[in-house]
């Protein structure tokens, strides 16, 4: 929206005397329409729509109890700051909304005043952790002196936080932090285990058998040592091991003496698989012969499962004739 379409209540406000300050900045409270306010992209990339839903409701009836955080942009008109779940429920109900109004912001501060209150939302943590990356290093470009326990100090973070929020950001590959956003691996294991890998392609093999093969933390956890011990160049006998040995050992599927049980964990197995081949998300450097054996051999539980109800139905369909 441009500032023309401003009304002159509205215009009259904008340019009179600041209403307060807020982040060391002034700002001018005023009430616009949705129409009038443009959302960029902020932090929260997933949304709760039944909450957004409730939030409707309660604007509706009970009236807004924050305010928005906007900022005033000459060529761009009101861009919102921080409060998207708000801003999408009032586009439900059509009412207007009170707004603190800061004006020309400078991308830095706007920025470290988006990250900020963003922080106290109940945010997903891999969500979060990117944004508090963002933040520390965004301050730490405006203010270099500024230490950990400052930031840590102003935010309301701990140190275990940030430290964790930087690794998942910085230190993992890019592929590795995806399959965190989409939820195929967590985000524990990824920022306090998967990190201490040096080497992305390595992060992103393990990545890939947790989520392909089930592998329980204890056994994720084994495989990673392996690797952290290996780019550590220790000569032991286990680090001497053929590379498919251990991987060939570390990812096999723990298949119940039950044939259904072996079946299940067989179709979970390729259903996962599918998942990541539709997703463009299984780079070919993966399929190591020891990855490809390991598929063979599910493939044959499959088959072997097939024989067995082949089996099942043969004696079923002879013991109907001989009645």
């Amino acid at each position: 929206m441009h500032l023309k379409s401003l009304t002159d209540e509205q215009r009259e406000i904008l340019e009179g005397p600041p209403t307060g300050r807020q982040h060391n900045e002034d700002f001018w409270l005023l009430n616009l329409w949705p129409h009038q306010l443009r959302v960029k992209p902020q932090m929260r990339r997933t949304f709760n729509w039944a909450k957004i839903h409730r939030y409707a409701r309660s604007l509706a009836v009970t009236g807004q109890i924050n305010e928005i955080l906007v900022n005033c942009v000459s060529d761009e008109g009101f861009v919102v700051i921080a409060g998207g779940c708000r801003f999408r429920a009032a586009n439900m109900t059509s009412v207007r909304l009170r707004c603190k109004v800061f004006k020309n912001l400078d991308p830095h501060k706007l920025v470290i005043i988006q990250q900020d209150e963003n922080l106290h939302d109940d945010v997903r943590a891999d969500e979060e952790a990117i944004a508090v990356a963002e933040n520390y290093f965004d301050r730490k470009a405006l203010y270099p002196d500024m230490t950990m326990a400052e930031y840590c100090r102003d935010t309301g973070k701990s140190r275990y936080q940030v430290v964790n929020a930087v690794a998942f950001a910085v230190d993992l590959a890019p592929a590795v932090v995806n399959m965190v956003l989409r939820r195929w691996i967590s985000f524990t294991l990824a920022c306090q285990d998967i990190k201490r890998i040096k080497a992305h392609q390595r992060q992103l093999d393990i990545a890939l058998d947790v989520f392909l093969f089930k592998l329980s933390p204890k056994e994720a956890r084994d495989r990673i040592n392996m690797v952290v011990w290996e780019e550590s160049g220790q000569d032991t006998m286990i680090a001497n091991w053929g590379g498919d040995t251990w991987i060939d050992d570390q990812r096999r599927i723990h298949l119940d003496v039950e044939t259904h049980k072996k079946m299940n964990d067989a179709i979970g197995f390729f259903q996962r698989l599918m998942i990541l081949l539709k997703n463009d998300a299984l780079p070919r450097t993966y399929l190591t012969p020891a990855v490809m054996a390991k598929i063979n051999n599910i493939k044959e539980v499959i088959e072997e499962f097939e024989e067995v109800m082949d089996g099942i139905k043969l004696e079923c369909s002879l013991g109907s004739a001989d009645v």
